[in-house]
This record gives structure tokens, C-alpha cells and sequence, in this order.
């Protein structure tokens, strides 16, 4: 039987809920589970805001006044216990990333390699700017490949999510990103693990797209909305129609053969507004077209919300002084030629086996690490995992090696159209931050 291996433990589990998702449990089990644990860590409110907007589509907020990285999480889905659901687990990994005790080895890279297996030097998560020096000491943690069953050094501003951390190290210097990316949580260990693959190959594909969109100027792949044949995802389009919200939806997906969606929103009564954005990836497109669309409403609804402590009023004067009507009529210029209704799901019935057949598609890109670590706390009976794939890209506005996003953008000249502009205007809320 299939099963999926981490340090010597063997892993499996049955899917038993497929509504715009795919769990082991429904969400209003989740909740009854996760639902006690918001004093232990730190929730002092979890807010329903989706009447901030005239959606209508369930947006919810979590509050942690005591984070030490973003204190206000955000939770999107198809209904109000699906949203809190997300909007909680969302704040539970984000706790137990700030609170992880890892143990480290504060040595130079070329130390380090000699010890320990390690991520290929031209593979590391260096943050923009970054000034590494393999001859200069940083702190690396040990995680667990899942391709090769062995353990790896790792840097561990990038496993951790703690920025106080920074400060006691002050001779570091602090090559590597901090990020949320890959940081995921679940009701099972596989459940999580899904998660944060499904993360890593999202933001591979969009940072690919939007370098492309942003360097070359190849057109992004509109989707036209009218071969759409998911009756949740047409449910949600109605949604937004009567709401008068315009959707452009793209098909970002890329050489990883995992179906990678884009969804802009835009409000059609209003003018001096920001764009948002939604992303999502899965195996079954519709659950990918799902999460980029709620994720776009998430960042509208949150926006209006204004409590995200990574929206500043720079940012909010800016959205209000600029005129999005120059964006929004390039965008709409574009043509939707893509035609999704021959899209078919691959999902399976079992985590393992989608887990699997993940592996084995970013493998076949040149992938040849999986990194995992277990950042779950007993105490919370929930699964908590940091996933780092080292060679895809990461968060675009934050990648600094964009090797495979060069690449990409070089195959995509031919598609070049000189009159669009940039998407910088947008707005991408993930519920975790970035």
C-alpha cells in the first residue's frame, strides 16, 4: 500500500469531505475540535466581516493582539464554518511557527556542508539584497527530505516565523527569507503537508507568470468564464455578478502540471479602489479556481477592514488617489481565450496518493529536495508543518533568485503585448501573510 514516510513513520489517511475542499473531515468538525484552542493561543476575537462588503461571500478575522508577526489572520471558503475554520487554523500555524524551540548550529555554509547534508548554494532562500557569505556563520536547523529519507540543514530564519529572533543574533547577517510560505496546518499530518505543497507550487507558478507579465510583457492566460462547468465555481461567479464585482480569472499554470489559478476582483461602481488577488492550486481545478477566487474576496473584504497590520495607510491613500480605470481597461483589453471545459480533476480519494503524485510532479521540474518540519505542539492536536522545496520560487514580491521565473519569462516573448500594464496596484492578502 501507499504511504508517505517521514523520519520512519509511515502516513495515511482517507479524504471524507470534498465541498469546495478536500479533507479528511468536514469543517464544522474541524471547528468543534479547533474551536477551544484560541486562548491558548492568544485569539482574543474571531470576527465575522463579510457584511463590510457587499459580496456576500463569508470573509472572517482572527485576532492575536500578542503575535509576534501578523496579529489579524483572515479565513475564506464557500460558507461562514468553512472561513472561520480557515481563518483559525490560519493563526494556529502562525502560533506555533512563532513559538517553535529548534534546535541549531550556528556555523559558515562551508562548515555546515561538511557535517551535514545541505541545500545546494545556488538553491538557498536568500532574501532580496541578501548579503550571504558561505565563510560567515548563520544559524541552520535540521528538517527531513522526503525524497531522499535524510536529514538536511536548513536555514532557520526560514523555517521559523519569529522576527524577534533576528535581534539576537546581531552579527548575522540574516541572509535568508522569512516567510509564510509552505507553512501549513491540518487536521492530519498529511492534511497539512498537501497544504504546504499546494503553497509552494502556487507561488512557483504566479512569481513565474507576473515576472513574466512584469519583465517581458506576456499576457496573462485570461480564462473565459463562460467554459467554466464547476457548478460551485459558476455558483460564485452569479455571486459576484450581482454584487457587481468584475472577475478575470488565469490559468497560471506551468510546467508542474498542477492546475494554478489567478483571480483578479475589481468593484465596477467605484473607481479609486484597489485590485485584488486571489490564488489557489490544486489537483482538482475547481478547488484551485475556488481558493483564488475566495482569496480575492478575502483581500477585498479585508482591505475594507483596514485591520491588517500589513496594510498601511500609504497604501490605502495610495488605492484612493490613482485612477485603477487605466489597469482595469488593459486588463480587460486582453481577450479570454483560455477554455477550461476540458479540464478534469487527478485528485484522488486518499492524501497519500495525492501527496505522491505532488512529489512526483515537482520532481519531474528538477525539484530534487522536499524539506519538511514538524512544527506541530500536542498540546493543540492539530498537524503543523514547514515544507520548503528548494529551487522553486518563492512569494514574487519577495524571490530573489527568479531562476526558474527567467526561464519561464524567456519562453513567453512571443506572447509579449506592449500595451499592458503593471499589476503593482493589486492587492494580495494571504491569510497568513506573506
Amino acid at each position: 500500500m501507499n504511504c508517505i514516510l517521514f523520519r520512519g513513520n509511515s502516513y495515511q489517511a482517507k479524504k471524507g469531505y470534498f465541498k469546495g475542499t478536500h479533507r479528511i473531515v468536514s469543517p464544522e468538525e474541524t471547528w468543534e475540535k479547533i474551536a477551544p484552542l484560541t486562548s491558548q493561543i492568544g485569539v482574543s476575537r474571531v470576527a465575522n466581516v463579510t457584511g463590510l462588503d457587499r459580496i456576500g461571500i463569508p470573509v472572517t478575522a482572527v485576532i492575536r493582539p500578542e503575535a509576534l508577526t501578523l496579529s489579524t489572520s483572515s479565513g475564506k471558503g464557500l460558507d461562514l464554518c468553512t472561513s472561520l475554520v480557515s481563518g483559525l487554523m490560519e493563526s494556529l500555524e502562525l502560533h506555533c511557527a512563532e513559538e517553535a524551540d529548534l534546535s541549531y548550529l550556528h556555523l559558515p555554509y562551508h562548515e555546515l556542508s561538511k557535517r551535514v547534508k545541505t541545500i545546494p548554494i545556488d538553491r538557498l532562500p536568500l532574501r532580496k539584497n541578501s548579503l550571504f557569505r558561505p565563510d560567515w556563520p548563520e544559524r541552520w536547523t535540521i528538517g527531513w527530505d522526503l525524497f531522499n529519507q535524510e536529514e538536511v540543514a536548513v536555514p532557520l530564519l526560514s523555517v521559523i516565523h519569529n522576527y524577534k529572533i533576528v535581534r539576537q543574533e546581531p552579527s548575522e547577517l540574516h541572509s535568508f527569507e522569512m516567510t509564510s510560505n509552505g507553512l501549513a496546518s491540518g487536521n492530519h499530518f498529511l492534511e497539512a503537508l498537501a497544504a504546504g505543497i499546494y503553497e509552494l507550487i502556487e507561488r512557483d507558478a504566479i512569481t513565474c507568470h507576473m515576472f513574466a507579465f512584469e519583465t517581458v510583457k506576456a499576457a496573462l492566460p485570461r480564462v473565459c468564464l463562460e467554459t467554466i462547468r464547476f457548478s460551485k465555481v459558476q455558483q460564485v461567479i452569479e455571486k459576484l455578478k450581482w454584487a457587481r464585482f468584475q472577475l478575470l480569472l488565469y490559468d497560471c499554470t506551468i510546467d508542474t502540471e498542477v492546475p494554478v489559478f489567478m483571480a483578479t476582483l475589481y468593484d465596477e461602481t467605484m473607481r479609486h479602489t484597489r485590485l485584488s488577488q486571489g490564488y489557489g492550486a490544486h489537483l482538482d481545478p475547481e478547488v484551485a479556481m475556488i481558493r483564488a477566487i475566495t482569496e480575492a474576496v478575502q483581500g477585498s473584504t479585508i482591505g475594507i477592514a483596514g485591520s491588517r497590520d500589513d496594510i498601511f495607510f500609504s497604501q490605502l491613500k495610495q488605492g484612493k488617489q490613482s485612477d485603477s480605470e487605466q489597469t482595469i481597461t488593459a486588463l480587460e483589453n486582453q481577450p479570454a481565450t483560455v477554455d477550461v471545459s476540458q479540464l478534469e480533476s487527478v485528485a484522488t480519494s486518499t492524501l497519500e496518493e495525492d501527496v505522491t503524485l505532488l512529489m512526483e510532479k515537482i520532481r519531474n521540474v528538477g525539484i530534487t529536495q522536499l524539506l519538511v518540519f514538524d512544527l506541530s505542539k500536542e498540546d493543540l492536536g492539530v498537524s503543523v508543518l514547514r515544507v520548503i522545496a528548494p529551487g522553486l520560487e518563492g512569494y514574487f514580491s519577495h524571490v530573489a533568485s527568479v531562476q526558474r521565473a527567467k526561464i519561464f519569462a524567456e519562453k513567453q516573448k512571443p506572447h509579449a503585448r506592449k500595451s499592458l500594464l503593471s499589476l503593482k496596484q493589486s492587492l494580495h492578502l494571504p491569510a497568513g501573510g506573506i
